[in-house]
């Protein structure tokens, strides 16, 4: 099982300047390869997910009128209801 692997570096330096470099990522040789190679699928994967997400928000469109429409009709027989036992 490939790993990846990489170290961070902190500059040790107390000046200014140092302190406001970011910190930098150094991967190895086969951790850029690795990356290189899986990160395309992960990103595919992301978006295939992104696609399914839409596509669940999408079909429960209708669903979510319907149970607006149902909350209307309840709110429409407790009004009734309200009215007729004055």
């Amino acid at each position: 099982m490939n790993q990846l692997s990489a170290t961070l570096q902190n500059p040790s330096n107390n000046s200014k300047e140092k302190e406001k470099e970011k910190n930098t990522i150094v991967l190895t040789p086969e951790a850029q390869e690795i990356l290189a190679t899986s990160f395309p699928v992960f990103l595919a994967s992301v978006a295939s997910c992104a696609d399914s997400i839409a596509a669940i928000q999408d079909a429960s469109k209708p669903h979510k009128d319907t149970l607006a429409s149902i909350d209307d009709i309840v709110d429409k027989i407790a009004v009734l209801s309200r009215e007729s036992s004055k």
